[in-house]
């Protein structure tokens, strides 16, 4: 055992990296319902695609944003209901990220695509 008999304040820092985990479907049928906020993702494997899914009041104007972490890029998608592309986004963000303004034709269920 190591002892030490000085005095004064220290910092300790563990880092752990841990494989990235995918929680969200890849598919409308499987897609993550979300509400205003924030919500986590991630892509892994690298032909991945995250899906969610939210609800629109026609006529609310809807800010859709990625914002990047450790990914360097990406492409945002927006589909109706049907699975019918809307709207989209490739690097319309900051730092290779994505950013959508859209305004809701109708009310509804609406899917996004990362």
């Amino acid at each position: 055992m190591f002892a030490s008999f000085d005095t004064g304040s220290y910092v300790v820092s563990l880092i752990v990296e841990v494989p990235v985990i995918d929680l969200h479907g890849g598919s409308i049928d499987t897609a993550t319902f979300i509400s205003p906020g924030l919500i986590s993702g991630a892509i892994n494997p690298s032909d991945d695609s995250d899906y969610f899914g939210f609800s629109a009041q026609a006529g609310g104007t809807y800010t859709i944003e990625v914002i990047l972490e450790t990914h360097p890029d990406s492409v945002l998608a927006l589909y109706n209901s049907r699975g019918q592309w809307l709207a989209g986004d490739d690097q319309g963000g900051l730092n290779g990220g994505s950013l959508l303004a859209w305004t809701a034709p109708s009310s509804g269920e609406y899917y996004l695509e990362v």
